[in-house]
């Protein structure tokens, strides 16, 4: 599955858009999800590429000039690969390792950097902020002081923002990829709580979640299955015994885009407690999502979360989550901006998808009915479809 030539011809846009706003005239893009993004495998469902090409030992790097075409300067072992994705909408070009210590992408960096940029360019750079989506180089530190080095008339300024900015509203081919990933894992969540039945450890669920999503058309990336909510990573010596409350919590992705989101189950009958634990975390997250709207702020998202813990009568959630952050957006990672938090002040902009996540803990477990929640020209729209019920494993 590619996206095509248009689809990759209005990301560089946006990108020039961008940077007309400033003072750059290029970027020099490393990070691999960015790169991705630009035309370095987006769109493509291949875990042996997506894999190899986030290796800082051969990375990939883009570059986009404010006028002009773009260029993506690859490894030869993936040029095909890209050249297939990207459709002509990209100048190409590769590379071979050689050898240790030898930065053989340096080179073709340089030279399109200075073909495409006035003798004194502004350029770019991921240099980081220190938030915690923040964009991060994809190259050793060596290989960006050799690239600035070679381009000693050359200002780098940090591009960190305006990437972030530009990859935080997704397009419709980025969306029809986030809907496949939750739909797989809605089927899955259809099934799985009739396949798993008591005695069975923490790794049998995430077997059995694995090959749900698989069969569903996407790929499973990781499954939380745990019923101690201090202990996340699934445990094979641990198994559902009568009366524990189960996390489960599954991610999958389509054309390296991501969507995660969870279900609760009790094995045996669920006490009145537990029901009533699930069903106010189901309501507070429910009421979070319709909050969402163009315009408003994660930080409006989580006072709105407050406001909805204290009419129920129930003080800050602690562990996992907190009242001052509820959730994060996802796309090309699990967890990118903006972040569902009492400090951040983005507006929401429509093609935002926030996974939304508030819990209530208990002395015993924490209840959790995570939502994927699309901002839309008018509002909100919640794509996660499985009953948000306390499920019983009998």
């Amino acid at each position: 599955m590619t996206f095509g030539r248009s689809e990759f011809e209005a990301r560089y846009e946006r990108v020039r858009t961008a940077l007309r706003e400033t003072e750059m005239d290029a970027v020099l893009v490393t990070n691999p999800e960015t790169v991705e993004y630009l035309g370095a495998g987006a769109g493509l469902d291949l875990a042996w590429y997506r894999q190899f090409s986030r290796s800082i030992d051969f990375p990939t790097i883009a570059v986009v000039p404010e006028a002009g075409v773009p260029t993506l300067i690859v490894h030869n072992v993936f040029e095909d690969v890209v050249r297939q994705a990207t459709d002509g909408a990209c100048e190409l070009r590769t590379y071979y390792e050689g050898g240790p210590g030898v930065r053989s992408y340096v080179p073709p960096t340089v030279d399109t950097l200075t073909e495409v940029c006035p003798a004194e360019p502004n350029v770019g750079i991921e240099i980081g902020s220190g938030t915690t989506t923040d964009l991060k180089l994809g190259v050793p530190l060596g290989a960006l002081q050799a690239i600035r080095e070679r381009l000693p008339h050359a200002e780098f300024l940090d591009a960190g923002d305006l990437l972030r900015s530009i990859r935080m509203a997704k397009t419709d081919a980025e969306l029809g990829c986030i809907r496949r990933a939750t739909a797989a894992i809605d089927a899955a969540f259809e099934r799985v709580f009739a396949e798993i039945e008591p005695g069975m450890s923490e790794t049998d669920v995430v077997a059995i979640c694995n090959r749900l999503v698989s069969e569903h058309g996407a790929r499973p990336v990781w499954t939380l299955a745990c019923t101690n909510p201090f202990e996340i990573l699934p445990r094979p010596d641990v198994t559902l015994d009568a009366g524990d409350t189960l996390f489960l919590d599954i991610g999958a992705t389509v054309g390296g885009y991501h969507s995660d989101y969870n279900r609760m189950a009790v094995v045996g009958d669920p006490s009145a407690e537990q029901m009533e634990h699930n069903r106010i975390a189901a309501a507070v997250t429910n009421e979070l999502a319709d909050a969402v709207e163009p315009g408003a702020t994660p930080a409006d998202i989580v006072e709105r979360c407050r406001a909805e813990y204290r009419s129920r009568g129930l003080g800050p959630t602690l562990g996992l989550t907190s009242e001052t952050k509820i959730g994060h957006s996802i796309g090309l990672t699990l967890s990118e901006a903006p972040q569902l938090t009492g400090y951040d002040e983005t507006a929401l902009e429509p093609g935002m998808v926030l996974c939304i996540e508030p819990a209530v803990l208990t002395d015993e477990a924490f209840f959790m009915s995570e939502q994927i929640v699309v901002v839309t020209d008018d509002g909100s729209e919640i794509v996660s479809r499985a009953d948000q019920e306390l499920a019983s494993i009998t």
